[in-house]
Parts: structure tokens; C-alpha cells; sequence
């Protein structure tokens, strides 16, 4: 798998999303803030994933990076969580050695299933599933058909339990995902200047603003979960729903066009969604310190306050990762080098 250089409104489109993921895991957070991404900030990380993807030369060499990149983060993630948790030592200290091996068992079981961080489980086998398919279907007008009937399969989807490394939903993400590499040259260079740029802006807006009324008129708002199957009594609205949001998502952030921040927070993306929960802990003690509760402020205020600090220690993180340790996502010298043994 080898990636085009960095492009930069997509960077910021992933900074939305990743900051999205935060929101929706902080558990103030209102309903009416979960209305305007719940539909599209998952389904955007495929999609994009299937923007900056360009297939290699072989589907051993696909299958090989794509294990570096998403299954080496995804093992050393949960040795990292199972001993960062504290309860196993607690348990040797009270001799209880069943409650350790509930424990290990436990985490073994779920790193085995590609419970927790979903996500990277889930685009690893689309990620094969698209190497595959690309390498054997060359024009991609079928890769365009197939996206579609893939997008069509929620309404089998819709409900179902989670299978083990949400391979059920693998199928619906293969959908965004071949979508994003179907259109890749077009977007790749996009760019908006001038009136463009307004009328860019004025789409993005359209879609929330619209969001935002259906939910108000709807009398029992969506409630979306791409990760738990579940898109409302008609997912016809969930796919309609979350491909206007990508777009607009795409249109804002290339209006947005150059943000040191926002580019470096995208470029981060990774480590940032691995590590965010951390983040949140140390979050929340930093600000009981200094007074700030959930009590003490309203949801929507503190649910924002509480998210950007999140963020900050998580990028906080991912500047150690990236300098320090970078195997543990997969990336540095010792990692290519292992990989060289293997193509």
C-alpha cells in the first residue's frame, strides 16, 4: 500500500472526523452536537482512506503494508492498554490469580474479536478486499458498481450484531472506501479559490443547516452507529445522509485550503484515535482540579472544552509516538526493515 504525498484539505478533513470521534466518545455530549457528524465522520475515514490509496504492484506487497500500517498499531495498542490497566497488578498483589486470568482472557478475547478500536481491524479487511478487487478489476466503472451494490448492503446490515472484526461492516465501508479511489484523481488536486470558496462554504453550511432541521422536524431524531450496525428505520437516509456530508466535508475542507494546525491534527489521526480515551482520563482529572465539572458548566460547554484538551494531550502523545517510538504505528526503520524480509 503506498500513499500519495500529503495533501492538505485532506489532513483537515480527517482533523474534522478525528475531532468527531472525540465528541461522540465524551459522555456529555448532547444529542444535537451527535446530529451534524453521526452520518458521515466514519464513513469520511473510508472514503478518504480510499482517496490516498494507490495499489501495489502485487497483492502480496498490498497485503504486507497494509499489515504494517493498520494490524502493527492495532497489536501494539492492546499490549500497551492491557498493561496500562492497573487491575492485573492488583489482582497478583491479592493473590486472586483467576481474576488474572479472567483478565488476560478477557483481553486476549477482545483483541482476537477487534473489539474497541474497531476501526483499524475493519479497514484492514477492506483494505484486502479492495487490494483484491482492483487488481482484478482494472476499469474502474465496475469498481463503481460494485461500491454501489456494497452501499446497498446496509439494508441487510441494518441491525445485525457486530461480527468479529466487523467484517459484516467491512461490507458497507468497502462501499466509501471504493468510492474514494474511483475518484481520487479528481480529488486529489481540488482546489477552490475565489467565489469557489464561497460557494464551497455555503454547501457545507446547506448540509448541516438541513441536518439540523430534519432533526428537529423528525419526531424521533436519527441515531446513527456505523460501528453497531444500526441506520434508523430507513438506511436509505444514512447513505444519503453520510455521501452529502463527505461531500461537504470535502468541499469545507478545501475551502478552508491551509491550516498548519488543523493539517498537523489529520496528519495525526492514527495515534490520536488509538490514544484519545488516555487523553480523556488525564482530561478529566486535569480539569476536576481546577474546578470544571460537568456539574458545574453546561453539556455543550464542557462537552467542547473537555474534547479540545483531549485532543491536545493526544497530539501531545502522537509527537512522542512519531519521534520516539514510531513501531508502535507501524512506522520507522526498524519496521522497513522487517518488512524488506518479507517482499
Amino acid at each position: 500500500m503506498k500513499t500519495i504525498s500529503r495533501v492538505e484539505w485532506i489532513d483537515i478533513a480527517r482533523a474534522i472526523c478525528i475531532f468527531c470521534v472525540i465528541l461522540t466518545h465524551t459522555a456529555t455530549c448532547p444529542d444535537y452536537f451527535r446530529w451534524f457528524f453521526s452520518p458521515f465522520f466514519m464513513p469520511m475515514f473510508f472514503f478518504l482512506s480510499g482517496v490516498v490509496y494507490k495499489s501495489s504492484a502485487t497483492i502480496k506487497i498490498s497485503v504486507i503494508n497494509s499489515v504494517t500500517k493498520l494490524l502493527v498499531p492495532y497489536f501494539t495498542f492492546f499490549i500497551i492498554a492491557t498493561f496500562v490497566r492497573l487491575n492485573w497488578i492488583e489482582a497478583i498483589l491479592a493473590g486472586d490469580y483467576a481474576e488474572l486470568s479472567r483478565i488476560f482472557e478477557a483481553r486476549i478475547r477482545s483483541f482476537v474479536l477487534g473489539e474497541g478500536v474497531w476501526f483499524l481491524p475493519c479497514l484492514f479487511l477492506v483494505q484486502i478486499i479492495s487490494t483484491i478487487l482492483i487488481h482484478v478489476f482494472t476499469n474502474k466503472r465496475h469498481l463503481l458498481i460494485i461500491a454501489i451494490i456494497s452501499l446497498g448492503y446496509i439494508f441487510i446490515l441494518n441491525n445485525q450484531e457486530i461480527a468479529p472484526w466487523s467484517a459484516n461492516t467491512a461490507i458497507l465501508a468497502l462501499g466509501y472506501f471504493l468510492l474514494g479511489y474511483v475518484f481520487q484523481n479528481k480529488l486529489k488536486g481540488v482546489e477552490l479559490s475565489g467565489k469557489r470558496r464561497f460557494y464551497g462554504f455555503c454547501f457545507a453550511l446547506l448540509y448541516f443547516l438541513v441536518l439540523f432541521a430534519v432533526n428537529i422536524m423528525h419526531k424521533a431524531p436519527f441515531n446513527f452507529d456505523m460501528h453497531c450496525n444500526r441506520f434508523s428505520s430507513n438506511p436509505l437516509w444514512y447513505i444519503g445522509l453520510s455521501l452529502w456530508g463527505i461531500a461537504a466535508v470535502c468541499v469545507l475542507s478545501a475551502t478552508i485550503k491551509h491550516n498548519s494546525f488543523l493539517s498537523f491534527v489529520g496528519s495525526s489521526s492514527l495515534v490520536i484515535y488509538l490514544y484519545h480515551g488516555y487523553s480523556g482520563l488525564f482530561s478529566r482529572k486535569l480539569l476536576n482540579l481546577i474546578d470544571i465539572t460537568s456539574e458545574s458548566l453546561l453539556p455543550q460547554y464542557y462537552t467542547l472544552i473537555f474534547a479540545v484538551l483531549s485532543l491536545l494531550i493526544a497530539l501531545l502523545i502522537s509527537l512522542f509516538i512519531n519521534k520516539y517510538t514510531p513501531i508502535l504505528i507501524g512506522r520507522g526503520s526498524t519496521i522497513n526493515k522487517i518488512v524488506s524480509k518479507f517482499r
